[in-house]
């Protein structure tokens, strides 16, 4: 069993949660104590990423698109880790889509993906109800603003 708590009021409306401060959250998993670190979540996708701690391992969720995050089996950069991909439906659901081996032509080799364990899967689907899926592009916020100050 996977669980993140908000402690105390909510300050983020955007964020399921209702937080991105890690002093005012509390993970565990089965009975172990989990550290979660999200970022600001404030103009760049990256301060979107959010980081799990638990015994010697890390995990990561990271925006991927507007809609959809990474969850990698390490830390942000690491995509070559790549457990899965969340993607929010218009319906609101989440769509799950593991990562299959793929070969890397360049290389000459075949990438095989991390195989989770019951307990990574609950993991990653507690960060993405808790979080969210996806973020918006600088580019994209840049974009909306100029198309709102143009007259129309």
């Amino acid at each position: 069993m996977v669980t993140i708590e908000r402690v105390g009021a909510r300050t983020r409306r955007s964020v399921p949660i209702g937080t991105r401060d890690a002093s005012c959250l509390v993970a565990r998993v089965n009975d172990r104590a989990m550290k979660v670190l999200p970022g600001s979540g404030r103009v760049f996708k990256r301060s979107y990423r959010v980081v799990a701690e638990i015994d010697d391992r890390v995990m990561s969720l990271g925006p991927k698109s507007i809609d959809t995050c990474r969850f990698i089996d390490g830390r942000p950069g690491e995509i070559e880790k790549s457990f899965c991909e969340f993607t929010l439906r218009a319906d609101g659901s989440i769509d799950v889509e593991w990562e299959t081996p793929t070969e890397i032509k360049v290389l000459g080799h075949t990438v095989e993906p991390p195989q989770p364990t019951e307990e990574d899967a609950l993991i990653g689907f507690a960060l993405a109800a808790a979080f969210g899926t996806g973020a918006l592009s600088a580019t994209s916020i840049v974009m909306g603003f100029v198309s709102a100050a143009l007259p129309g």
